[in-house]
């Protein structure tokens, strides 16, 4: 039993596919297949039920399984841990960023100024490999199967809308009189969009959607031009808007943004001095 043998079993089992495993290491199929029967003769025991082209893990294989992938992150954490010394300033720090963008970039400009050497990979697309990220920024609390949840910012969600909407005058506007307005969203699969639609679900009424799109900047340009009303967050949006535009409460609806950091994984320099540049730059902003 070794370490390429562990590795392509735990590949295997989150694959459910051989050839998939094969092709994310570079390597014949038959190399997978054939490393994870000597594994499973080692052991006197099967590990997968074989159907077709899918493998799936029986009783004994997810026990087994459950337990290397626990000792393989360990001994990844280990590694990581004896490399990281002085030299951490030099290393590069990967994040996945579902919210707050501006507020995570602005962090990421203040720390290059401090850290020059340290680079930095983003992505902004929530359906990636979470497993790649040292740190994920999200409003979605399903990371925490994976993920320890660490919250960043809570804020209001607040209804934008044009000086000349009557309902401008409202202090706080009612359900009944925003169901009779136009709403500009995002575009499904976003945390604002969802955001929206339960709030709006919560408050016993269906959004009439008259705009959609991928561009933050544009719900702000629309709204701004009077084309329709939209749900956004307080501080991630603040003064982002043109001075035609108010913002009014609809009731305590809030957004909380979450740090998320690998569970059982050692957190290098390079990562925590982010994260607590990150903090830094948000509290400074927050008293601003």
């Amino acid at each position: 039993m070794d370490l390429l043998q562990l590795t392509y079993f735990c590949d295997s089992a989150e694959t459910q596919n051989f050839s998939q495993t094969a092709r994310n290491f570079g390597v014949p199929p038959s190399g997978v297949s054939q490393s994870v029967k000597r594994l499973e003769t080692e052991l006197g025991t099967l590990l997968f039920e074989r159907k077709n082209n899918k493998v799936t893990l029986n009783r004994e294989g997810e026990r087994f399984y459950a337990k290397v992938k626990q000792s393989l992150s360990l001994l990844e954490s280990a590694v990581i841990e004896a490399r990281d010394n002085t030299s951490w300033r030099e290393e590069e720090i990967r994040l996945l960023v579902g919210t707050n963008r501006q507020l995570v970039a602005r962090a990421i400009g203040a720390f290059k100024k401090e850290n020059p050497k340290t680079s930095f990979v983003i992505c902004h697309k929530m359906d990636e490999d979470k497993e790649e990220y040292d740190l994920v920024i999200s409003d979605d609390l399903s990371f925490c199967k994976d993920y320890e949840p660490e919250l960043l910012l809570s804020e209001r969600i607040l209804l934008a809308m044009s000086k000349e909407n009557p309902l401008s005058e409202e202090v706080t506007v009612s359900a009944e009189k925003l169901s009779c307005e136009g709403f500009i969203f995002m575009d499904d699969g976003s945390s604002l969009s969802r955001y929206g639609k339960e709030i709006c679900h919560t408050l016993q009424f269906e959004p009439r959607v008259i705009l959609r799109t991928d561009d933050p900047s544009l719900i702000r340009k629309y709204v701004s031009l009077g084309l329709g009303i939209s749900l956004i967050p307080e501080f991630s949006w603040k003064n982002l808007f043109e001075d035609s535009v108010v913002l009014r409460s609809i009731g305590e609806y809030r957004r909380d943004t979450y740090l998320f950091w690998k569970k059982n994984a050692y957190r290098t320099h390079a990562v925590q001095s982010f994260a607590d540049a990150l903090r830094n730059r948000l509290a400074e902003e927050q008293k601003a």
